[in-house]
């Protein structure tokens, strides 16, 4: 799942005391460019007594957090840190720089491949990326200002009508099908907002990670029918959607996408510009709409995303 793949990387869905990245001019002191690609690895390890292995310092303490009255370990890594290149595309680099590593810069930059990301919405309905972790920063990188050619990796959101939907092929590896960004979540499931019932789609979802051509978020988006997108040749996606069917509209807009999957492609990242990395789910839409509301419905970018990653973490081990 890919839980455990964020798991095995040590991005830990709940890391509120992490250490903030430097920002410049409104953007991440770090923002990749082609010659920043290249960044630190880190090689996760668990501790299976809950202590550090041997001379690996510690970055994050295990500790117990209530949610939803049940008690949960939060998500924990110990980390030994090198200061080679990356050589995997799913190396994750660590904000912190490990004593005795000269050439780690103070704020080291990480590619935006290497780093799970929610698609949110500027004022102008262009799209952001809001990595999906606290532990990476809390400040929006604008795709515009990246090269077209640079792969970012990116968490979206399915919903179907019955649980068992989520069994077939398209479902589980997003072929020919539509999705959407964070905020499509609670407005697909809000009656009176994407649709006068809500759930239009049905109440279960899954949560995918993909990893996509940064050009790839100005291609055409078009609408799949169970698992055939004829029409789409590449992944696509709209601009901010922000208008509610009762004709009011949103303080910040969410986004559709569509994923198109062709048996022959060998490279489907260049191909077709995006590529399946993982998936997690199926989870109960309703259960969601219950917390959400619970939690004051919040439809900002960082309220919605503690909250997704609340009820994701919970989920995932009732």
């Amino acid at each position: 799942s890919s839980r455990l793949w964020l798991q095995r990387f040590g991005v830990t869905l709940r890391g509120r005391a992490a250490p903030r990245v430097a920002t410049s001019g409104g953007l991440p002191a770090a923002t990749p460019t082609a010659q920043t690609m290249a960044a630190t690895q880190v090689a996760p390890q668990d501790a299976a007594d809950g202590a550090a292995p041997a001379g690996t310092p510690p970055i994050a303490e295990k500790r117990d957090t209530v949610v939803r009255g049940v008690k949960v370990q939060e998500l924990t890594m110990w980390r030994s840190m090198t200061c080679s290149t990356a050589t995997s595309d799913f190396d994750v680099v660590d904000l912190a720089s490990p004593s005795g590593c000269g050439s780690v810069p103070a704020t080291p930059s990480w590619a935006p491949s290497r780093v799970p990301h929610d698609v949110v919405a500027s004022p102008t309905g262009e799209p952001l990326l809001l990595p999906v972790s606290a532990e990476f920063g809390d400040t929006p990188i604008s795709v515009a200002d990246l090269p077209e050619d640079t792969p970012v990796l990116i968490r979206v959101f399915r919903f179907f009508e019955t649980r068992s939907d989520g069994s077939t092929r398209w479902e589980r590896e997003l072929q020919n099908v539509n999705s959407g960004s964070l905020l499509w979540a609670p407005v697909h499931m809000q009656p009176k907002m994407h649709s006068v019932s809500g759930a239009k789609y049905g109440n279960w979802f899954t949560v995918h990670h993909i990893e996509v051509l940064a050009k790839h978020f100005k291609s055409g988006y078009f609408m799949c029918e169970e698992g055939a997108c004829p029409l789409a040749k590449t992944f696509g996606g709209t601009r901010g959607v922000s208008k509610l069917v009762t004709g009011q509209s949103l303080p910040e807009g969410y986004f559709w996408f569509v994923t198109p999957h062709r048996d022959v492609e060998d490279d489907p990242l260049a191909r077709l510009g995006w590529r399946h990395v993982g998936m997690e789910g199926p989870f109960d839409g309703t259960a969601f709409l219950k917390e959400w509301k619970a939690g004051g419905s919040p439809t900002d970018a960082p309220g919605l995303q503690e909250m997704m990653n609340d009820f994701l973490s919970i989920e995932a081990v009732l």
